[in-house]
């Protein structure tokens, strides 16, 4: 008969290696309560009833608790503290989001300005607010005078107070336009942290800068009034 290296347990759960042969099957007895106790006692188990055993050695007896399971895993916290790792970290790049500096939104005090000198004078009525979701923002409202002096000032008319400066060109739209002078702005585009009004040559039919002297000037309310939107990247 071959020699076995034999695990065993005695009654007392002692656990004990052992070199036998064994040559004859005497007796099969049942594993008492007692005997199984014994056994997790020595092997460090932690008995849960009817929920399975746990091992102790391996700190889940409060298996209940989630800061327990978080450290027997060695998973820090979700945060942005030192020791914590943002969801990103756990997941991917694009997975965690700060809504608080990614989304905000305002208004911003937009004034009509020459692209070269400065007006004498000028008195501004706006309502204009701005979105702004991550890198993209949405400016809005409607801008005009309440008097105005274009002397010192030439060359294409602008909106100067952006909320934000632009990374790059965007265009803007003009749903309406009305009391201006000569002529009417019809378009317009952003950049940098203004937005640069157009209009249509009549001669050329093409789009072309909007100049100052197109404005109506003088002390009358309500004065070379737009409505438009706008949406441009940041940087």
């Amino acid at each position: 008969m071959p020699t076995e290296r034999l695990l065993i347990f005695d009654e007392a759960g002692n656990a004990k290696r052992v070199k036998a042969r064994l040559t004859r099957f005497l007796e099969n007895e049942p594993v008492s309560d007692s005997d199984k106790s014994n056994i997790r006692s020595t092997l460090g188990i932690t008995s849960q009833g009817g929920l399975g055993d746990l091992l102790a050695a391996n700190n889940l007896d409060d298996v209940a608790s989630k800061d327990t399971a978080k450290l027997n895993l060695e998973i820090p916290d979700i945060g942005l503290q030192p020791n914590q790792v943002p969801l990103s970290g756990m997941l991917n790049s694009g997975a965690w989001v700060d809504w608080d500096s990614h989304y905000s939104e305002g208004t911003w005090s937009g004034v009509y300005a020459p692209a070269t000198g400065t007006f004498a004078s000028i008195t501004m009525d706006a309502d204009l607010g701005y979105v702004k979701n991550g890198k993209l923002v949405t400016v809005s409202g409607q801008i005009k005078t309440d008097a105005i002096d274009t002397t010192g000032g030439s060359g294409q008319l602008k909106i100067d107070g952006l909320p934000f400066a632009a990374a790059k060109v965007s265009a803007i739209t003009i749903g309406f336009a009305w009391n201006f002078g000569s002529s009417f702005p019809l378009s317009g585009y952003i950049s940098g942290s203004s937005i640069y009004l157009t209009t249509r040559t009549s001669t050329t039919a093409r789009t072309d800068n909007f100049d100052v002297g197109g404005m109506s000037t003088g002390t009358s309310a309500d004065r070379n009034n737009i409505y438009f939107s706008g949406t441009y990247q940041i940087a």
